[in-house]
């Protein structure tokens, strides 16, 4: 089916995770629903993200159990659904004192969490279960922050949430199983606007980026979810999603070449004015560092952004005041300029006031904002800033919007609450889960694709391949960067290019002007990702 076949039930604008999870849970519920999505799945600010999906243990120090329970009910649906791409981490703070950072206290809070989550593992394979949190004493914490001045600590902390390693294609399995349950999914596919008849929207404006042809979607219900870019859409001022917001905010995290730590996630106090009111740490922002690929993730830093949303790029001078207090917080990191290979940015709005640190304090929660009074009934705009909540805002939004019937649609025979799978730890079971055995079927029929693509590279020709037959990628960028995720510390060879260009070139038919083209743009877009990724090599 194409965009024009049919009058569409719902039309979502946007293919980060917000979108993509609620085209999947839209479709599951019977609704016919058309995705698009300017550039490439989950492109944009959804690539922002330590990948981290919480269990909300933070919530506790306001006894938010509400909030609490569903960001637990959120990380299971993760973790039984996505078991190849979402696995439990471990993660670490330091404990010191005998007050509310202590170990009588930080072990008392475990406990709260490990009994609020009684249900934590309800579905989930045995492989994939969160275990209960623990207290440690300083042997521990020394062995997970080598080097660490451990002066006034007296332990460490330790619980595990789960962690999406390849954001990317997390954001592209919803995508896939909402076009395989009926869903029209099109990527690089520009919203131009909006129609109105009779005071309510009637269809949606789109243009296709690669031929420039314009067409129409008939729809009675339209969702944005399109992150900062979403008021704009609606032709709303740009702090129109949230009224109240005082702008936007940077949220940026480092991808540092190397392992930090002994392979265990763990968190640092950061800088404050108020740093020398705990034995060495204060109550400033709280820093994760993320075994990410090899190397570790970062973050999360946050800086004003001011104006409205426009391609976001983090200052060198941003990049070095960051890197700056990481080494004052943590020393013997000997953390370096030379050790970051690039920055994960995207766009928030931002609370009014400054936090602790005097940086901006990002909006809280998910915002939902019907735009009845501007003659536009159905349309609607969504923005939340977590990677854990997606698919529960998924469902909160349909049935605020009247979209929330108990629908049992199912793709290819699977019942709706019965597609558990096996968490697989191979390179290709961990990269594709059960649909693996696509993958393994076109090697079977097309052996040349067996070999990889160039050496002492991993991958695989047929994943290229497959890339661009089965998983949507339409130019180089999309390969190489969020198929085949061999560009995670900077742009990879000019051999690696040339193979997956080789590859892409007789899938698309593409001239050789055009290969060479089109990896010339994909190593300019390597240096600033669709607004979210900047690469420092």
């Amino acid at each position: 089916m194409r965009l024009t076949d049919a009058r569409f039930d719902l039309v979502v604008v946007g293919g980060g995770i917000y979108g993509a999870t609620l085209a999947w849970v839209a479709v599951r519920r019977g609704l016919q629903v058309a995705l698009v999505e300017r550039d490439d799945w989950g492109a944009a600010t959804s690539a922002n993200s330590l990948r981290i999906v919480h269990g909300g243990l933070r919530y506790l120090q306001k006894l938010d159990l509400r909030r609490m329970r569903r960001s637990i009910a959120a990380r299971r649906e993760f973790l039984r659904r996505v078991p190849h791409l979402v696995r439990p981490m471990a993660f670490l703070v330091p404990t010191w004192g005998r007050g509310l950072h202590g170990p009588a206290a930080m072990g008392a809070a475990l406990a709260v969490n490990d009994l609020v989550s009684l249900d934590r593992n309800r579905g989930v394979h045995p492989a994939n279960r969160i275990p209960r949190g623990r207290v440690f004493g300083r042997e521990r914490l020394s062995a997970a922050v080598p080097g660490l001045e451990l002066s006034g600590f007296n332990g460490c902390a330790r619980w595990y949430d789960g962690f999406a390693a390849d954001a990317a294609r997390l954001t592209l399995w919803f995508v896939r199983e909402a076009a395989e349950a009926g869903a029209v999914c099109v990527n690089h596919c520009e919203c131009l606007g909006f129609g109105a008849a009779a005071g309510r929207v009637a269809r949606v404006r789109v243009k296709d980026r690669l031929s420039g042809r314009e067409a129409e979607i008939a729809t009675a219900t339209a969702v944005l979810t399109a992150g900062p870019w979403g008021p704009a859409l609606a032709g709303l001022d740009p702090d129109g999603l949230r009224p109240g917001a005082e702008g936007w905010a940077k949220a940026f995290n480092l991808v540092v070449r190397r392992p930090l730590g002994d392979g265990s996630a763990f968190g640092l106090w950061g800088e404050s004015p108020f740093y020398r009111l705990a034995p060495g740490r204060g109550n400033g922002r709280f820093y994760f560092f993320v075994p990410w690929q090899g190397g570790t993730l970062i973050g999360t830093a946050y800086v004003a952004h001011p104006g409205p949303p426009r391609p976001c790029r983090v200052e060198a001078a941003e990049i070095e005041a960051f890197v700056s207090e990481l080494r004052r917080i943590w020393p013997a990191s000997g953390l370096q300029m030379s050790d970051v290979a690039g920055v994960h940015a995207g766009l928030l709005p931002v609370e009014p006031g400054r936090g602790p640190g005097g940086e901006p304090v990002p909006a809280a929660g998910c915002v939902l904002r019907h735009l009845e009074d501007r003659g536009l009934a159905g349309l609607w705009l969504v923005d939340g800033e977590k990677l854990t909540t997606a698919v529960v805002t998924a469902r909160e939004v349909l049935e605020t919007i009247g979209m929330g019937g108990a629908g049992r649609h199912t793709a290819a025979g699977r019942p709706q609450d019965d597609d558990r799978e096996r968490p697989r730890t191979d390179r290709l079971g961990a990269r594709y889960g059960r649909r693996v055995r696509e993958l393994e079927a076109l090697m079977g029929s097309e052996p040349e694709l067996s070999r990889p693509l160039a050496s002492g590279l991993p991958v695989l020709g047929a994943e290229a391949a497959y890339a661009i037959r089965a998983e949507m990628a339409v130019d180089l960028e999309d390969l190489v960067v969020r198929r085949l995720g061999i560009a995670p510390f900077g742009p990879p060879g000019r051999g690696i290019l040339e193979a997956c260009a080789d590859v892409a070139a007789k899938e698309l038919g593409w001239s050789p002007e055009q290969k060479l083209a089109e990896i010339r743009a994909c190593c300019e877009g390597m240096g600033h990702l669709g607004g979210s990724v900047r690469t420092l090599s």
